[in-house]
């Protein structure tokens, strides 16, 4: 029994949760498929959830604003990169290179 659930206590530990799966779903169809539209919708979808971790939904946002920018509205994702550095401080990176005016 102890064995069990230790187990069980390593699988939740190495499988992420479902909001992160959903990141990485939106990522890929953002990335592999092409489909900005689509991502757009999921990533929002994520935002709305008020169970998603802060950095997943960091995360999100930093994804949502490259497909804004690539879908040619880049007022929207300006806007987007801000309410990172507003509302995300501690998951916000120097390293990427985005520059928010």
């Amino acid at each position: 029994m102890l064995k069990l659930m230790m187990l069980s206590a390593m699988a939740a530990a190495i499988l992420p949760d479902d909001a992160a799966r959903q990141l990485e779903s939106a990522v890929y169809r953002e990335v592999v498929q092409g489909d900005l539209k689509g991502a757009i919708a999921q990533y929002r979808m994520l935002l709305g959830e008020a169970s998603t971790a802060r950095p997943v939904a960091a995360r999100a946002l930093y994804q949502l604003g490259l497909c804004l920018e690539k879908s040619g509205r880049p007022t929207e994702a300006r806007d987007v990169w801000n309410r990172i550095l507003r509302d995300f401080p501690a998951q916000w990176d120097p390293k990427l290179g985005i520059h928010v005016t």
